[in-house]
């Protein structure tokens, strides 16, 4: 009886012991929980700041693992057949020199590139320690919110790995392009990186500039082909760089480029499979018929928007950050279109190619008499707020990760975060 007796105690007293423990425990929770409520609450500015701090360096040491650990998708064997070019041609905008007076502390970063303005060898190069900082903070923003994929850049998860071109012989560089980020005139250098030494000399900036199709060209081989992704171990060692622009210009750049006459001519490709369900939104069946026997009139911006905002999507107007995913991969230079002279000198420079080849121009010629910035703001100008709200909630991570204004009327536009920039 008596063991029995002392059984007991031993029994009250680690369920007394417990209990003191699940209180200690439960009211430390209830402490902390209403801390982060009350701060949450009433101090959010700062809790958010710090927050994102926190997630930020938390997001980078998760993909320096993840890279170093070799973590990725395996890419589907359709990667390049579906994003292969049939969209007749690479035409692109021209330039008219344009300046913004109202940008006073802009002077500083003049507006580079055959599409927007002078050609400016002295402009300063994107810092990429600014960019870090604005990245992670950015980063770990996109982390917070929990902001998902596009329906379609979720479906095109690992095809996305074609835009990455993998470079050997003996430069050995990764380059993600952006369509409508002068991929088509990067790609010409890549074109004439392959010819062999003796045929590079030959060459003049005609015979580069007139270099056509390329993106279909043997030399430019996606990674997917590879069976590899940018987070490989293998590729730890191969110089990775990749170019961004102003969501809103690349995607008035996008609707002039593939849905106005060019040249004399429309892109059937894109009417075909993207302008005609835009303009059966917008029109209805009966305009949709109109538009198909008469051809006329073409798709308006108004339309365009609409149809973005019904998630039509290609790859030449889909977030960029979808494509490239900068949160991700560790790259060893990121630039932009806004300072594209002195970025691109900067990268060819630490690729030790700048004397070797005849580089083609920076942006391609076209048509056109007025610059994207000059159409873009006239353009957006025509928008209604709820419109423009649903375009930046559509490219939300392209203007958090890399700090670009969606007010089109404020003096930095269309300019990253100010910072970005040294000499």
């Amino acid at each position: 009886k008596l063991s029995y007796y002392n059984e007991y105690k031993s029994y009250l007293r680690r369920w007394y012991t417990s209990c003191r423990m699940r209180w200690k425990l439960l009211v430390l929770v209830i402490v902390v929980t209403g801390g982060i409520f009350y701060i949450n609450h009433y101090h959010k500015d700062k809790y958010d700041s710090a927050l994102s701090l926190v997630i930020g360096g938390s997001h980078k040491l998760t993909s320096q693992f993840r890279q170093k650990v070799g973590y990725a998708t395996e890419p589907q064997d359709t990667a390049t057949d579906f994003y292969s070019n049939k969209d007749d041609g690479n035409l692109q905008e021209t330039t008219v020199t344009t300046t913004n007076p109202e940008a006073a502390h802009v002077t500083a970063h003049p507006v580079v590139g055959k599409e927007d303005g002078v050609v400016n060898t002295s402009s300063p190069h994107t810092d990429q320690h600014e960019l870090e900082v604005q990245m992670r903070v950015g980063c770990a923003e996109i982390f917070r919110r929990r902001l998902p994929m596009s329906e379609y850049g979720s479906s095109i998860e690992n095809i996305a790995l074609s835009y990455f071109t993998k470079v050997e012989k003996q430069y050995k560089f990764l380059y993600c392009s952006v369509p409508k980020v002068a991929s088509t005139n990067f790609k010409r250098t890549m074109v004439v990186l392959s010819y062999p030494e003796e045929k590079i000399k030959t060459l003049t900036i005609k015979d580069v500039n007139g270099l056509k199709n390329v993106h279909n060209n043997p030399a430019i081989v996606p990674l997917s082909k590879y069976n590899g992704s940018p987070l490989y171990p293998p590729y730890k060692s191969y110089y990775k760089f990749a170019f961004f622009r102003h969501p809103f210009t690349r995607m008035v750049s996008a609707w002039r480029n593939k849905f106005q006459i060019n040249n004399g001519r429309v892109n059937k490709y894109f009417y075909t499979n993207f302008g005609n369900k835009m303009i059966e939104i917008t029109r209805g069946k009966k305009g949709l018929k109109k538009f198909i026997a008469e051809q006329e009139p073409l798709l308006s911006f108004k339309e365009f928007v609409v149809g973005v905002n019904h998630r039509i999507i290609d790859r030449h107007w889909m977030p960029q950050t979808e494509i490239c995913q900068p949160c991700d991969v560790n790259y060893n230079f990121v630039g932009f279109f806004e300072y594209l002279d002195a970025d691109v000198d900067y990268v060819y420079k630490e690729l030790g190619i700048t004397e070797k080849i005849v580089q083609p121009d920076k942006t391609s010629e076209g048509a056109h008499h007025q610059s994207t910035t000059e159409l873009t703001i006239e353009l957006f100008n025509t928008l209604t707020k709820n419109e423009i709200n649903d375009l930046y909630k559509f490219y939300e991570k392209d203007f958090l990760t890399f700090g670009y204004s969606k007010d089109v009327n404020d003096p930095s536009f269309p300019y990253p975060n100010s910072k970005l920039t040294s000499m």
